[in-house]
């Protein structure tokens, strides 16, 4: 697959034209990952809603660990998954279809409407163990009632994110339309969509990491507290509080290690882009940019089928309700056998079977005293 004839590529910087060997492969790869990956990341949604869903609906229930912290993992993954669901969406659509030339409003209010919850889901996955190392501390800090008595403070920290992100993503959206001289659909396209605007996207990196950060130190300081104090407790109730941070900690951690990779990773790819669009040789909204934006989402979701599929099976109730779904899904047949006949007797006849099989204990038991 060759590139078209004067069509800047990253490799102009290095001197290399489109007839060269590299350019035709960088061509190809970024052809097909732009093309193509869009629709694994609606598999990718698929299995993680399915997983997500299921969670949910078995978590919400699962008494082993604190309501606080079933809404808040059940809550987080669930808005997570929009954009894993909507980026495809508004990635395959042709923009032109809902330019304002178009005089289709109903598409475009959807359409941005998507693009603004996307970039809304995109930040909350950047800040995710923000909110869940922030409900774990609490939850340690107020070990010995937590059980009972857990409030509603880490429900409105959630909701507090999400309306902090959504105003953000908003007051970019009217900067861009109100002070940045571009063309209106230009303008909308980089106000409600993170990842038209380069300077947002990579700045939303650092705002990841910075989230990651906090998780871990949040979950490697309450580890070795907790483990301590796992014996220690006052209270059953604070014995309870403790056991479960030490568990959900256990689970947790293979999860936010896997994160950092898939970060670290899009961190790879955003300074390789940084470098050609400072150099040049790489646009917003060229095809090997929209190639790069897409393999950094796919990174994502298949940490998204990752996080989901790991956090069932490790979560020992999840797990167990699985199981247990399975097996009735799968039950085998039963073959009914008829029983062999037996030999009936009156009351008399019973009776006296009875005190003769009695009077036979009562005999051997004499026998072993004498």
């Amino acid at each position: 697959m060759d590139p078209p004839p004067n069509v800047s590529t990253p490799f102009d910087l290095f001197g290399y034209d489109t007839n060269h060997t590299s350019v035709r492969i960088l061509y190809m790869l970024a052809y097909l990952s732009s093309t193509y990956l869009p629709y694994y990341e609606f598999l990718s949604c698929g299995i993680c809603l399915l997983a997500n869903g299921y969670s949910a609906v078995r978590f919400i229930n699962a008494g082993t660990y604190s309501r606080n912290f079933r809404i808040v993992m059940i809550a987080t993954n669930l808005v997570i998954n929009a954009t894993a669901l909507l980026r495809p969406i508004y990635f395959l659509v042709p923009e032109e279809t809902y330019y304002i030339a178009s005089k289709n409003y109903f598409r475009m209010f959807v359409m941005y409407a998507l693009e603004y919850i996307s970039h809304v889901a995109i930040l909350m996955f950047d800040v995710k163990y923000i909110i869940i190392g922030y409900e774990r501390r609490v939850a340690f800090k107020n070990r010995a009632t937590y059980e009972n008595n857990q409030g509603k403070g880490t429900i409105m920290v959630f909701l507090f994110v999400l309306g902090a992100v959504s105003i953000s993503a908003a007051i970019k959206a009217v900067l861009f339309i109100a002070v940045r001289d571009l063309p209106i659909d230009t303008a909308l396209h980089k106000a409600f969509m993170m990842d038209a605007d380069f300077v947002t996207w990579f700045a939303s990196h650092f705002l990841a990491l910075g989230g990651w950060i906090y998780g871990y130190y949040t979950f490697y300081d309450l580890n070795k507290q907790a483990h301590k104090l796992k014996y220690a407790g006052n209270s059953l109730s604070e014995s309870f509080t403790l056991k479960e941070i030490v568990s959900v900690l256990k689970v947790i951690r293979p999860v936010i290690k896997a994160y950092i990779v898939i970060l670290l990773s899009g961190v790879a790819v955003a300074s390789f882009m940084c470098f050609f669009m400072l150099g040049g040789t790489m646009h917003e909204g060229d095809m090997y940019y929209r190639a790069c934006i897409t393999l950094e989402y796919s990174l994502a979701a298949s940490y998204n089928i990752y996080a989901s599929c790991y956090t069932i099976w490790y979560l020992k109730p999840l797990r167990k309700a699985l199981q247990q779904d399975l097996t009735c899904c799968f039950r085998r047949k039963c073959v009914e056998i008829e029983p062999n006949a037996v030999e009936k007797y009156d009351a008399v006849q019973e009776t006296n079977i009875y005190f003769e099989q009695l009077s036979k204990r009562w005999d051997i038991v004499l026998v072993k005293k004498r």
